[in-house]
C-alpha cells in the first residue's frame, strides 16, 4: 500500500513545428542559437530581466489550465542532451525565483518541434509560487532538447533551472516531496510507495528513500547492502535482507516496526496503515502492529505466496491462486468475490482491495466513493497492480499505466505518452512507476553500471561490477596490474618492482638473485672480475682465486698481509716450498731461487759454504770462485784468490808454503809498509809475522772446495 497528494499535467505534442528567426541577440542564451547547455542534476541560474522576447511564443494548447500565459514574455534558452534514454523533469523550482513559464522543444533552432509546456506546477516542496515543471518526459539519448523559460503574463525575474533524469516517474501529490526522486541512483530492482514517501531498491542491495521523513520512514538503515525486497506503509518502511530477516524503520506508534523475533525466512512483506505483514518460506503469514480489527490475525492453516496490507486490513494470496482477507471490513474490503480464482497478485488500498488474475484482468472490491473499484471495462493485459488510499493503478504489458479512482491530486493522471514501465506503485495520494530503460533486457529495467543486456553482477563483491572489473574474481583488484588477477601487486621492499616479478622481494637493491643471491650485493671492490661474495680476497685483486694452503684466504690477501713471496709469483713462499715448486735445501723457509747463488749451480752459496762444498778463504761469505769471477786475482789459477795465498805465506803463489816463500819473507825482514809479508798487518815485517809464516809451513794453499 502507499499513501500521498497532487500532480502537474504537462502537455506533450510531436507535430507542432516552429521556425524561429534570430534577428536580435540581446545576450547569451537570449535566443535558441545561444542556448546554454545543462547537465543532469546541476542547477543553472538565469535572469530574464535583460532578455528580449523570442519570436513565436509557445501557445497554451499543450498545457491548458496550467497558466502558461506567455504573452510575449522575455525569455532565455537552455539545451540538454541526455547521455542515455530516460525520464527527465525540467523544473524551475527555486524559492528565490518568480512565477515562471516553461516550454520544451526538439529539432534545430531553425526548425523546432514544440513538445511540452507548463505554467504552474503543483510542486509545493521548497519551490516558489508559480513554479513551472515539465515532469517525467521521456527523453532519448543523443537528442538535444531546448528549454525556453519565460514568465507568467510577460513577467520577468531571476531563478534557476534543473534537469533531473531518473528511472522513476511520479505523479500526484507532492506536498512532502513525493516527486523528489534522488538522482544518481544505480540500476533499480523495484520501488515501493508509502503514505507520503517512496522507496527504491537498487540492484546492489541498497535502498534509497525520499519524501516525508517525519518519523524517519525515508531514512533507511545505514551500511546495509543486501536488501532483496522492500515495502512501504503509511509512515514506515520495511525490507527483507538476503538472509531472510526483516528490518523496519519509520513510525512505530502501533508497533508496526516491532519485527517478531525469529522471523528470518521471509519471502514477501507488506506495510499497511498501522501494521506490517510477511510471508515465510513455508507459506505462513506473520503480522505485527495494530490488531484492532484483526488485521494481524491470519486465518489458521493459511498457506500464502504473497500478502498486501491496507489501512486496516490484510489481503493474502493463497498458493492455490485464491484470496483471503482479514481485518476491518466496513466497506467490504475483506469480502472478495466468492468465485475469485487464478489470482497472481493481490493489492490493498485505504479501504479497498484488488486482485490480478492470470488472464491479465483485474478484479476490485471494497470502498467505492471515488470509483476506485470500477475497473475500466477494456482493461486487459495487466502485468502489475497497486492501490493507493482512494485510487487504483495497473500496468499493462505494453508498459503503459492505467489509473482510476480519486483524481483530486492528479494521482490518476499519468504523464502523457509515458511507456516502457515495468512496475507501478500507488502511494497514499500519488503514484510512482519504474521506467524500463532496457526494454529488450528481461533482467534489467535500467542500464546500471554495465548497460542494458549486461549483468551488473559483482562476483567478487568488491564494489566494481564484473563488466568493468578487470579482475572479476579478485576482490582486492579491479585491474590485473603488474602481477595479474589473484596476485597482489605488493612491493615489500619498495624498490618499484612488485613481489610477483621481483626475484628478491625483500631486497630493495636487487630484483634478481644475481651471482651472490638476494640480500648480498654483487660488488667487485678489487675489480678482479670475481664478485666479493665469492672472492677469497675481496680487497686485493686475485683473479685466479689462488689459495695454496686452502685456508679460505686468497694468496693475494696473505701476501698483502705480509706473507713472503720472494719470487713474486703470487704464491706465498711456504706454498711454493710445500708444493715442491721451489726447493729449500737449507730448510729456512725461503725458496732456494731467492737465495744468493753466485755460481748459478742452483745451490745457495750459504749452503755450499756451510757444507764445505765450496771455500771462502777470506771469510767474506762469497765463494772463492765467485770472488775470482768478479775480479779478484788468482795468478796461479788454482781457484784461490791470490790475497788468501799471500795471507798464508805463499808469497810465490806456487800453492805451497815453503823455502822459496821463506826467502821472500826474509828479504822483507824489518821492512815496513803495506807488504804481503806483513802477515799480522801491523805495518812491520817482524817476529810475529815469522811465527805466523812458520805456522803455515808446508801447507798447501788452494785446491780445496770449489
Amino acid at each position: 500500500m502507499g499513501f500521498a497528494r497532487h500532480s502537474v499535467r504537462v502537455g506533450i505534442a510531436s507535430a507542432v513545428v516552429l521556425s524561429l528567426s534570430h534577428a536580435t541577440l540581446a545576450s547569451a542564451q537570449d535566443e535558441c542559437a545561444t542556448a546554454i547547455p545543462l547537465l543532469n542534476g546541476v542547477p543553472a541560474s538565469f535572469t530574464t530581466t535583460t532578455a528580449t522576447p523570442s519570436p513565436n511564443p509557445p501557445s497554451d494548447a499543450l498545457c491548458k489550465g496550467y497558466f502558461l500565459e506567455w504573452n510575449n514574455s522575455p525569455d532565455v534558452w537552455f539545451a540538454y542532451t541526455p547521455l542515455a534514454d530516460g525520464i527527465a523533469t525540467f523544473t524551475t523550482c527555486d524559492e528565490a525565483s518568480y512565477d515562471t513559464s516553461i516550454a520544451l522543444y526538439s529539432g534545430t533552432c531553425g526548425n523546432l518541434n514544440y513538445l511540452a509546456c507548463n505554467g504552474d506546477s503543483y510542486d509545493f516542496s521548497g519551490c516558489q509560487f508559480g513554479v513551472s515543471e515539465i515532469r517525467d518526459f521521456q527523453v532519448s539519448a543523443g537528442t538535444t532538447y531546448f528549454i525556453r523559460i519565460g514568465g507568467y503574463n510577460g513577467g520577468t525575474g531571476s531563478g534557476s533551472i534543473t534537469v533531473r533524469e531518473t528511472e522513476i516517474a511520479v505523479w500526484g501529490n507532492n506536498t512532502e516531496g513525493e516527486w523528489r526522486v534522488p538522482t544518481g541512483l544505480g540500476a533499480l530492482k523495484s520501488i515501493a510507495s508509502g503514505g507520503r514517501h517512496g522507496l527504491a531498491l537498487q540492484q546492489n542491495g541498497v535502498v534509497a528513500c525520499w519524501g516525508d521523513n517525519t518519523f524517519g520512514q525515508a531514512t533507511p538503515p545505514a551500511g546495509i547492502s543486501d536488501f532483496i525486497a522492500i515495502a512501504a506503509g503509511d509512515a514506515h518502511s520495511l525490507g527483507i535482507r538476503a538472509n531472510g530477516s526483516v528490518i523496519a524503520w519509520g513510525s512505530n506508534a502501533f508497533g508496526q516496526r516491532n519485527v517478531p523475533v525469529g522471523l528470518n525466512d521471509a519471502i514477501a512483506i507488506a506495510g499497511g496503515g498501522r501494521h506490517s505483514a510477511a510471508v515465510r518460506v513455508n507459506g505462513a503469514v506473520v503480522c505485527w502492529g495494530s490488531n484492532t480489527y484483526g488485521q494481524c490475525t491470519p486465518p489458521a492453516g493459511l498457506v500464502a505466496s504473497s500478502v498486501a496490507a491496507g489501512e486496516l486490513h490484510t489481503v493474502a494470496l493463497r498458493t492455490d491462486g485464491t484470496v483471503v482477507c482479514f481485518g476491518e471490513d466496513g466497506s467490504d474490503q475483506c469480502t472478495p468475490p466468492p468465485t475469485l480464482a487464478s489470482v497472481t497478485k493481490v493489492a490493498a488500498g485505504g479501504y479497498h482491495s484488488a486482485a490480478l488474475k492470470s488472464d491479465g484482468t483485474v478484479v476490485c472490491w471494497g470502498f467505492n466513493d471515488f470509483g476506485q473499484i470500477e475497473t475500466p471495462p477494456d482493461l486487459t493485459g495487466v502485468i502489475d497492480l497497486s492501490l493507493g488510499f482512494f485510487h487504483s493503478t495497473a500496468l499493462k504489458s505494453d508498459g503503459t499505466p492505467v489509473c482510476w479512482g480519486q483524481p483530486f491530486f492528479f494521482q490518476t493522471v499519468a504523464p502523457e505518452g509515458i511507456s516502457n514501465l515495468t512496475q507501478i506503485a500507488a502511494g497514499g495520494f500519488f503514484t510512482a512507476a519504474l521506467w524500463d530503460a532496457c526494454p529488450n533486457d528481461p533482467n534489467k529495467s535500467s542500464p546500471g553500471a554495465c548497460g542494458c543486456g549486461v549483468s551488473d553482477v559483482d562476483t567478487d563483491s568488491d564494489g566494481t561490477p564484473d563488466c568493468t572489473d578487470g579482475c572479476p574474481n579478485d576482490p582486492a583488484k579491479i585491474e590485473p596490474g603488474a602481477c595479474g588477477c589473484g596476485i597482489s601487486d605488493v612491493d615489500t621492499d619498495n624498490d618499484g618492482t612488485p613481489d610477483c616479478t621481483d626475484g628478491c622481494p625483500t631486497d630493495p637493491n636487487k630484483t634478481e638473485p644475481g651471482i651472490c643471491g638476494c640480500g648480498v650485493a654483487d660488488t667487485d671492490l678489487d675489480l678482479d672480475r670475481v664478485t666479493d661474495c665469492n672472492d677469497n680476497c675481496p680487497a686485493t685483486a686475485n683473479p685466479t682465486q689462488g689459495d695454496c694452503n686452502e685456508d679460505g684466504i686468497g694468496d693475494a690477501c696473505e701476501i698483502a698481509a705480509g706473507a713472503a713471496d720472494c719470487n713474486t709469483n703470487g704464491i706465498p713462499d711456504t706454498c711454493d716450498i710445500a708444493s715442491g715448486f721451489s726447493a729449500d735445501i737449507d730448510l729456512n723457509g725461503v725458496p732456494d731461487e731467492c737465495k744468493p747463488d753466485c755460481n748459478g749451480n742452483g745451490i745457495p752459496d750459504a749452503y755450499e759454504l756451510e757444507t764445505g762444498a765450496a771455500s771462502d778463504c777470506n771469510n767474506n761469505s762469497i765463494i772463492d770462485s765467485c770472488d775470482i769471477a768478479t775480479g779478484r786475482a788468482d795468478t796461479n789459477a788454482n781457484g784461490v784468490p791470490d790475497a788468501c795465498e799471500l795471507a798464508r805465506g805463499d808469497f810465490n803463489l806456487d800453492g805451497v808454503v815453503g823455502p822459496e816463500d821463506l826467502t821472500i819473507f826474509l828479504g822483507d825482514w824489518g821492512a815496513s809498509g803495506e807488504l804481503p809479508t806483513d802477515l799480522d798487518g801491523d805495518g812491520v815485517v817482524g817476529p810475529e809475522d815469522l811465527t805466523i809464516f812458520l805456522g803455515n809451513w808446508g801447507t798447501t794453499v788452494g785446491g780445496g772446495g770449489e
